[in-house]
């Protein structure tokens, strides 16, 4: 018979069954991982001066809900919502994403079976610390929907993967399954796109440990054709889902015209010379990405990462040097395949858009590439290196990563001060100008704000991380407004100003060149700031700002 202790630690056991099923023997890698965050994201939780969604707080409330529901996010509305829109310190947001890419960690490691504590910390660590969420981290108000997307995005190559592979299921529970994967990554693409391609990352990194741990058994024909026409039907009904989602929202808020607007800005590939011209950016982009010096990481930490992905082509050609000639040529040719998919697949939302198109925020999938390649190192290394050499390159590279968050953090924290003291300065110079009344009517009518130049730039960054580098020409890290993004000095001007003045920004996108084209006349006689006549107000409601001689 069961004593009255046994049968109250029995009825007990339930209320902590899913941290334990979740966490399991991760507990001491996950509480390292927590303390590593804290240090990697703490200033920016408690020091956060400008957000990169401060630039949007002049519009109206109405509007922002409205671009975000034209872009294809309309859960980011509702999340929106739900947070009451910026009222919630970077503290609490931050500390919320953070906490949700953790469990879509733990459950990557619970669905893929990470038995391995080191293995384990180190999926978890460089998911959650590579420089890819650096511009995310400085975008406050998409913490919430970022985060949920990125759960999402897991879970639904996740429970695909778990359709696939294992014991065989019932018709019955495995369309439940397929159709949860595919519900999952719809609500993901509508959170944010850009942690879509998690979805089927995942389940390639599923596949490619089965790879290493079963060996060809993973991957002959006829399973090969059945798990990719699986894999391809369960995320081709979920961007089904989505895109019937984005249309359904947009018709019922009324936003198809200016969804179509955001679509032609994006300039969408339309000819077979555009797709070609496209491609090969991207393969110059990718070039970039695995060996360009300090592009998005420090050379260092790149070679780092280049080694232990050269650990899974070496452990499949062991594996299959076991097999007979036939077998082993279509084991390590599939291994590799599936391996290029993995590489490539976050790079797909940009594959039919401009070079603008290719930034941070849009390639944050690149954090499952640098923790699956890790997992698989340290899983596949014990046959080919000794264990200690992969373990000590993740844990460098980890190091090195919460390193670039600090020190990201503290530059463009002290960035941010610096151009939110200047923006006070011109205030004043601007309020100061004799005619400000006559042309403004009394603050009834704004300023168009035209910035011309930019203010220079250091030649040499103060730390290796050049956010601002190759193609992310949108980053906010590590780069001031009015060193890199000029166009917002409106913005910055109107977040600072007083209620009797109002300012705008013109309509429509000038360049640089054209915008001083167009006002030769006054800029002749301006010098860049500060000095005194680098601000001139034009009767026709104009402002005029000179930066620099340098072009933005």
């Amino acid at each position: 018979m069961q004593s009255e202790s046994s049968k109250v630690v029995a009825n007990s056991q339930p209320i902590c069954g899913w941290s334990e099923y979740l966490i399991g023997h991760h507990r001491d890698g996950l509480l390292v991982v927590i303390l590593l965050c804290l240090i990697a994201y703490g200033f920016v939780m408690f020091n956060m001066t400008l957000a990169g969604d401060d630039w949007s707080a002049v519009w109206k409330e109405g509007n922002q809900y409205d671009v975000v529901v034209s872009l294809g996010r309309w859960l980011q509305r509702y999340i929106w919502m739900v947070f009451a829109d910026k009222l919630f310190a970077p503290a609490f947001t931050l500390s919320f994403m953070v906490a949700l890419w953790l469990v879509g960690g733990l459950l990557a490691l619970r669905f893929l079976a990470v038995d391995d504590r080191f293995a384990g910390f180190a999926f978890l660590g460089l998911f959650v610390l590579t420089p890819f969420w650096a511009e995310m981290v400085n975008f406050k108000n998409n913490h919430p929907n970022a985060g949920l997307a990125t759960l999402l995005a897991l879970a639904s190559g996740l429970l695909a993967w778990r359709m696939v592979q294992g014991q065989p299921l019932g018709l019955l529970k495995a369309l439940s399954m397929g159709l949860a994967s595919s519900l999952c990554l719809a609500l993901s693409a509508s959170g944010y796109q850009a942690m879509a391609p998690m979805a089927p990352m995942i389940f390639l990194l599923g596949w490619m440990r089965a790879l290493l741990r079963n060996g060809f058994d993973e991957v002959a024909p006829t399973i090969f054709v059945k798990r990719l026409a699986l894999m391809v039907v369960i995320f081709g009904c979920g961007i089904f889902l989505y895109g019937l989602s984005v249309y359904v929202t947009q018709t019922a808020y009324g936003l198809g015209q200016m969804a179509k607007g955001y679509a032609l800005s994006g300039s969408l590939v339309s000819s077979t010379g555009e797709l070609q011209m496209t491609l090969a950016r991207f393969l110059a982009y990718f070039e970039q990405f695995l060996f360009s010096p300090q592009h998005l990481v420090p050379q260092f930490a790149k070679w780092l990462f280049l080694g232990l992905l050269a650990v899974y082509p070496l452990a499949l050609i062991h594996r299959g040097s076991k097999q007979n000639p036939l077998n082993a040529v279509w084991y390590i040719g599939v291994g590799l395949l599936l391996a290029c998919g993995f590489l490539v697949l976050p790079w797909l939302l940009g594959i039919m858009r401009t070079p603008n198109s290719y930034r941070y925020n849009g390639i944050v999938s690149l954090a499952l590439v640098y923790a699956g390649f890790a997992l698989l190192a340290l899983e596949g290394a014990p046959r080919l290196l000794t264990g200690r050499l992969v373990k000590g390159l993740a844990l460098t590279l980890i190091l090195i990563f919460v390193f670039q968050h600090n020190a990201a953090s503290f530059v463009t924290y002290n960035l941010n001060r610096r151009d939110w003291s200047i923006a006070t300065r011109m205030i004043e110079r601007i309020e100061a100008m004799s005619d400000l009344e006559a042309v403004t009517e009394n603050g009834a009518k704004p300023l168009i704000v035209y910035p011309v130049g930019r203010l220079p730039t250091a030649s040499e960054r103060p730390y290796a991380m050049p956010a601002h580098a190759g193609p992310m020409d949108s980053s906010i890290v590590e780069c001031g407004v009015l060193n890199c993004h000029p166009t917002r000095l409106y913005n910055l001007l109107q977040l600072s100003a007083s209620n009797t003045i109002r300012y705008d920004r013109p309509t429509g996108r000038l360049r640089d060149k054209e915008v001083r084209r167009l006002f030769r006349e006054p800029l002749s006689t301006m010098q860049p700031w500060p000095h005194p006549t680098s601000i001139k107000l034009l009767p026709e409601g104009i402002l005029i700002v000179l930066l620099g001689d340098d072009v933005p």
